[in-house]
Order: C-alpha cells, then sequence, then structure tokens
C-alpha cells in the first residue's frame, strides 16, 4: 500500500506517522492473536480488546487525512 502511493497519487505527500500507527496496531493485533490461538475459549477482555483495536485501526484508515 505505502510503496504503490507515490505512483498512483504522484502530487499527494505521504504521512508516515499513520503508516507507523496502524502497522504498531497491526502487530499489536496478531501478537495478541497469536498468544491466545491454541487456548479453547478466548477471554472476554482480550476479544474486547481486538475488537477495539480493529476499529481503531479502521478509523485511522478512514478519518485521518
Amino acid at each position: 500500500m505505502v510503496g504503490m502511493f507515490q505512483t498512483v497519487h504522484p502530487d499527494e505527500v505521504l504521512n508516515p506517522t499513520k503508516y507507523g500507527i496502524k502497522l504498531v496496531i497491526l502487530i499489536s493485533i496478531l501478537v495478541i492473536s497469536y498468544r491466545n490461538v491454541k487456548k479453547p475459549i478466548l477471554a472476554r477482555n482480550t476479544w474486547l480488546l481486538l475488537i477495539g483495536l480493529t476499529t481503531i485501526n479502521i478509523l485511522i484508515a478512514s478519518i485521518w487525512r
């Protein structure tokens, strides 16, 4: 996504802070999911945390310009 940005939008400036924050959120989602993959039942707090992080990541992608 970041590599093709300059090709698709040559007149716009890339915001590396936005993509850095999105990457940190994505890595945290993956780590939390991987640590809980072998558990038979996912705890409610973990489930809500994953939903919250995913929602924040979507909001950053759609609202932050």
